[in-house]
């Protein structure tokens, strides 16, 4: 998310995707995955325009009115075709290749998670790829998936998170969650270790944003509080205690006038639409909450940070911001450089990126972090161990942002354990880093892309 001029927060990836009027937060999430698909439509505008039969199968038929078309056949410009050729002549200059009833179906925003990625798409359902582990692709099985396979019921999803479970936001304002589940991470739907179909968190509703930690999930309701569940032994659920197991989403204490929550390892925290931040959970708590942070099982204030549009932790030790002048800061640990402030020093407060202006969008993940720059081009920095920063090499820490190489019209970028990949205006996505388990989605068996590649869709 991100804060617009009129001081409401919206989602960067889908107003990159698919520009729309800006909205309050009580219909921000679900009301902005409702955006039509673009790019096909107006390609097959124009080419019925210039030559109406142009690319069409043989055996194609006139509609027997505007916009039917017979029993078992599918409309295609001014055709209906046999549904099964429909990606061919429609499809052709999709950026995904995928194509329903002559539009084409593109991506609208991905996530990056350990060993895996999921992408939502512009007709609400949603494909993952890579490790299968405990069932994290959703899809039934624990197969390993080199390219991009469908979660089979799963529809209307409006937001997906990614960690060592996945879940989805969907339009009603329900959850789904699938994956591992040793603490109660899929919210007391399931007593098992793990689960690899989707499945709704029992009472829980009016959820407008969702964020996966490690072992724990939280989300902002249409009131702007926070309920979080899972496991809470660092007080990552925010309760005030540290009994662990919670399956049942609890309220964060005393927290109100929420925007955005994002999770990690054993910490949470959230930006508030005043543009100030809070966060709790004892891991690690002298870097990510700030010295002089005392009660770090309740919401706790970060020092010297304001004017946040947008926050970012994943699955590293580390949190990053975009504040409203388009700049980043971040804080925590700093091993490999991932703060991008030019040195490898821990950072007690939020601390600025160097040399970089213009961002639209952060993504602090496992030891690096990406940004999304206004001028459609990506910087990442911290760990380049699999080539995860994208800029053609391993060398290794970068301290301070990098190019990523070869990459324009980029809506959004995510992080994985040790992969990155960007969202495009366009709706394809572009993957590197490790490939290992095939979580780029390239559809090679190539262990390290060091540099983007499109997921083979």
């Amino acid at each position: 998310m991100r804060l617009s001029p009129d001081g409401t927060w919206r989602t960067a990836v889908r107003d990159a995707v698919a520009p729309r009027p800006r909205s309050r937060l009580r219909s921000l999430l679900v009301a902005a995955a409702l955006a039509a698909s673009s790019g096909c439509a107006a390609t097959v505008a124009a080419t019925d325009a210039s030559a109406p039969d142009a690319g069409l199968i043989p055996d194609a038929t006139a509609p027997t009115d505007a916009g039917a078309c017979p029993h078992g056949r599918s409309r295609c410009g001014r055709a209906c075709i046999d549904p099964a050729a429909a990606c061919r002549p429609c499809g052709a200059a999709c950026p995904t290749g995928l194509c329903a009833d002559g539009a084409c179906v593109v991506a609208v925003e991905v996530v990056a998670g350990f060993n895996m990625t999921c992408a939502r798409l512009s007709d609400r359902t949603v494909r993952c790829w890579g490790e299968n582990h405990n069932g994290i692709l959703g899809d039934s099985t624990i197969d390993l998936r080199r390219s991009p396979h469908p979660i089979a019921g799963l529809a209307g999803a409006v937001q997906l998170t990614t960690s060592r479970h996945n879940c989805a936001l969907i339009e009603d304002g329900t959850v789904q969650c699938w994956g591992n589940n040793s603490f109660g991470e899929l919210g007391g739907r399931s007593s098992a270790a793990s689960d690899p179909t989707p499945g709704a968190v029992p009472g829980l509703q009016g959820v407008v944003q969702l964020a996966c930690g490690g072992r724990h999930t939280c989300a902002v309701l249409a009131d702007a509080t926070v309920r979080c569940w899972g496991r809470n032994s660092f007080g990552e659920l925010g309760d005030g205690t540290a009994t662990n197991l919670r399956p049942t989403p609890v309220a964060v204490t005393g927290l109100t006038g929420v925007a955005q929550v994002v999770t990690a390892w054993g910490y949470s925290c959230a930006g508030l639409l005043d543009g100030t931040v809070r966060c709790w959970g004892t891991y690690n708590a002298p870097d990510l909450l700030g010295a002089g942070a005392a009660d770090r099982r309740r919401p706790f204030p970060v020092v010297g940070l304001a004017g946040v549009t947008q926050l970012s932790s994943t699955a590293g030790a580390h949190v990053c911001a975009v504040t409203s002048d388009g700049a980043v800061r971040c804080w925590g640990s700093n091993y490999w450089g991932e703060l991008g402030d030019g040195t490898t020093i821990d950072r007690l407060s939020p601390t600025a990126t160097v040399g970089l202006t213009g961002v639209v969008g952060v993504a602090a993940g496992y030891r690096r972090t990406c940004a999304a720059l206004a001028d459609g081009t990506a910087r990442c920095w911290g760990d380049n161990s699999f080539g995860e920063l994208g800029d053609g090499t391993v060398v290794n820490p970068r301290t301070s942002p990098r190019p990523v190489v070869g990459l324009g019209g980029v809506a959004a970028v995510t992080t994985g354990l040790d992969h990155s990949c960007a969202l495009l205006t366009n709706g394809s996505v572009r993957c590197w880093g490790d490939n290992s388990h095939g979580e780029t989605g390239v559809g090679s068996m190539d262990l390290t892309v060091t540099a983007p590649r499109p997921v083979a869709w």
